[in-house]
């Protein structure tokens, strides 16, 4: 039993510990956001005349990428552990989508917005075509990392 955390957690405590360290560093967080939504922006997909992802979502996305991308300061992730790493990341998001009942929901799912959320995620992680957007997140979470092991 661990007594920090309840059955329904979203995200387990290591991932909880990396995004607190986020609040110490959140002028230079706001930037790197907004800096990657840029980078990204044309990987989003319009979706019943809005973007997909919308920009909550793929906010939340980018939390998750630093609480959660596999610890290996100062190196790439290689090609089979950046696979393994969207496979789950694509689950995470379906879930917390639905979940959140926003755009898409478990008792009526938009399928056309899953699959942008999930096309963005695969482009995002794609280590050939997004080397500027990897480098950059790389760099960042480097600095993360070590203050919340």
């Amino acid at each position: 039993m661990l007594a920090t955390s309840t059955h329904d957690t979203k995200r387990g405590e290591d991932v909880r510990a990396r995004l607190n360290v986020l609040s110490e560093l959140a002028p230079e967080w706001k930037q790197r956001v907004a800096h990657w939504a840029t980078l990204n922006r044309d990987r989003r997909t319009m979706v019943d005349g809005q973007p997909a992802p919308a920009p909550v979502d793929e906010y939340m996305l980018y939390q998750t990428l630093v609480g959660a991308w596999p610890l290996m300061p100062g190196q790439p992730l290689s090609k089979p552990v950046l696979d393994e790493f969207r496979e789950r990341l694509v689950a995470y998001m379906l879930k917390a989508t639905r979940e959140a009942k926003t755009r898409t929901s478990w008792l009526q799912p938009n399928l056309t917005y899953e699959t942008a959320c999930q096309d963005f995620i695969a482009q995002l992680l794609d280590a050939a075509t997004s080397q500027p957007f990897l480098a950059d997140f790389q760099a960042f979470h480097d600095v993360i990392a070590p203050l919340a092991p």
